[in-house]
């Protein structure tokens, strides 16, 4: 599959390096607004680049566009919103209107495309997902999920990445959220916490933001099953079961090769079921609107 990449002004050059280097993806241009990017990928890919998509797509032959982190949506709704070619796109909270069209039965470009969930690729989800196949803990009660990172990032931007994450591991949708918003490096709003209440009063814990001035990107899971329990971190150099009061070793993957392996998905038609897309859609706004009224908040749920 020939995939062209939109990039932001994010710091998006280490996963677009990524991506160039990876031999099963066949990536033909990219995007990309800063010109002094767009030569540094130029000299080290030897592809064509471009200020723009609809830029991009006059030169080359694109059979899919895979939007980076950070990708506004304002972009495909400006000169870009001609585009007709099929097109994936990484789920984020900024994104939410963009991805809800995508996935809708509607008439506007990129309606029958994928979505890419790189929660999905990554630990440490693969350590959770496994312990619930295996029954090594039963079915899912309690999940406390935490995500930092490095960088000030507004939470809407991380949020329906990770509720991705959580919706699967819980195995069905919530129906109440609450949650709370301050800000840790920012004048913004930049750390959240929220609980989602499933049916039966299984419970998950979101704890998701920017880590303290100087911190480093942090993940860590509890799991708690109906019998036994899961528990890791990325710091950490093995996955506890305290069920049977052992250790096991797991290797913790670099976060952007979760990125990676969601495109390779993408282009073997193994991406996720729309409607967990499209729960954790609902979910997040639904903790958006909680954290903005201070009350729990009711979630709507999916059309039959």
């Amino acid at each position: 599959m020939r995939l062209a990449i939109a990039a932001s002004t994010m710091d998006s050059e280490p996963l677009l390096t990524k991506l160039l280097n990876t031999p099963s993806l066949n990536i033909v241009g990219i995007s990309h607004p800063d010109p002094s990017v767009r030569q540094n990928l130029e000299h080290e890919a030897s592809i064509p680049t471009a200020p723009s998509l609809t830029a991009l797509r006059d030169d080359v032959d694109v059979q899919a566009v895979v939007l980076a982190p950070g990708y506004s949506p304002n972009d495909t709704r400006g000169e870009d919103a001609s585009i007709s070619i099929p097109c994936a796109t990484f789920l984020s909270s900024g994104n939410t209107r963009f991805v809800f069209d995508l996935l809708s039965d509607t008439k506007e470009p990129g309606a029958n495309s994928q979505v890419l969930l790189p929660s999905l690729y990554r630990q440490p989800y693969a350590v959770l997902r496994e312990s619930l196949d295996s029954e090594r803990v039963g079915s899912a009660r309690f999940l406390r999920w935490t995500s930092w990172w490095p960088q000030p990032v507004a939470v809407h931007d991380l949020l329906l990445n990770e509720l991705v994450a959580v919706l699967s591991l819980m195995g069905q949708a919530p129906v109440i959220a609450y949650g709370v918003t301050h800000s840790i490096a920012t004048d913004a709003d930049d750390y959240l916490i929220a609980t989602l209440t499933f049916e039966h009063g299984l419970t998950a814990a979101l704890d998701i933001g920017a880590a303290l001035a100087g911190g480093h990107p942090f993940n860590r899971v509890m799991l708690v099953g109906a019998n036994g329990s899961i528990h890791t971190d990325s710091r950490a150099s093995s996955v506890t079961h305290l069920s049977k009061n052992t250790a096991s070793p797991v290797d913790m993957a670099d976060p952007l090769d979760a990125h990676v392996h969601a495109v390779e998905a993408f282009t073997s038609g193994a991406t996720a079921p729309n409607d967990l897309a499209l729960n954790a859609l609902r979910t997040s706004d639904a903790i958006l609107n909680s954290c903005a009224s201070a009350r729990p908040v009711q979630i709507p749920t999916s059309s039959p």
